[in-house]
């Protein structure tokens, strides 16, 4: 918990990507681990990180991500998953990332993420191997 506070207090971003990346990278707790007051007043907080467009981005919108899995705010679980579904428009499809374990904690509607993608990700190997269906 700590690390979220550090994070959180840390200015400019350059310096609390260090923190948000280690929040993110930790294993998932139990969702009920903590109480939502741990949290504090953070929906604005979570916005602001995740819309973050930085070249550290993905680290603070990870940890944004995995905090607002467990305040279960300023998200649905659904809109959640349409959250980190966009992730993975923006760059590659790289299913190790966090928000993997985000995606397979939110039940049928993450793990339907998880299988299109590598889906897509066996297409795309598919087109690299066969380069007459780039046509």
């Amino acid at each position: 918990m700590w690390v979220y506070q550090v994070w959180r207090s840390l200015e400019p971003w350059e310096q609390a990507r260090y923190a948000a990346w280690g929040f993110s990278t930790q294993r998932l707790l139990d969702r009920n681990t903590f109480t939502r007051d741990v949290w504090g007043d953070s929906d604005d907080f979570i916005r602001q990180a995740v819309a973050d467009k930085g070249y550290h981005k993905d680290a603070i919108q990870n940890a944004a991500l995995v905090v607002a899995w467990y305040r279960r705010s300023p998200w649905s679980d659904a809109e959640l998953v349409d959250q980190i579904k966009s992730r993975f428009k923006e760059y590659s499809f790289n299913l190790e990332s966090p928000l993997r374990n985000l995606l397979i904690n939110l039940g049928d509607a993450g793990r339907n993420v998880i299988a299109d993608l590598k889906r897509k990700q066996a297409e795309e190997q598919a087109k690299l191997r066969n380069p007459k269906q780039l046509k």
